[in-house]
């Protein structure tokens, strides 16, 4: 990406239509220059200095590892993420399936358990009635 640009970069330095070819030499481009359309170039070469290609190099050796690095990193992040959410789910089914096999008390076990609070309660009750009758 960083070359695509370097050479878009470049075309657009040069895109200046180019003086006619005379006898004589014109100096060696040596810095970095703006040209305006339709202006030809006051020198030749290339308007970009081999200083800041160095540099520009540089920078694309040092950013396209990095770059990488952080790729590798997102997508490693990215499979735990969906290998949790996998495990999330599955332990979910689990949970559902365990509780859907659970056996349900039978409706006899409930009337059991009215019947024996209603004869605590009773029990209670007239336990309460004869302590206060007796005294």
């Amino acid at each position: 990406m960083f070359h695509l640009a370097l050479v878009a970069g470049l075309l657009q330095t040069v895109s200046a239509p180019l003086p006619p070819i005379s006898g004589e030499i014109e100096p060696l481009c040596v810095e970095t220059r703006k040209l305006a359309a339709g202006v030809p170039a006051p020198c030749t070469g290339l308007l970009w200095s081999p200083a800041q290609s160095r540099e520009a190099l540089k920078c694309a050796e040092v950013r396209v590892p990095m770059l990488e690095a952080d790729l590798k990193r997102v997508s490693d992040l990215s499979q735990v993420q969906q290998l949790q959410a996998q495990r999330n789910i599955e332990f979910r089914d689990k949970i559902i399936d365990q509780l859907m096999r659970t056996p349900k008390p039978a409706p006899e076990a409930d009337s059991i358990k009215l019947e024996l609070l209603t004869a605590f309660s009773l029990g209670l009750a007239s336990g309460a009635l004869i302590v206060v009758l007796v005294q």
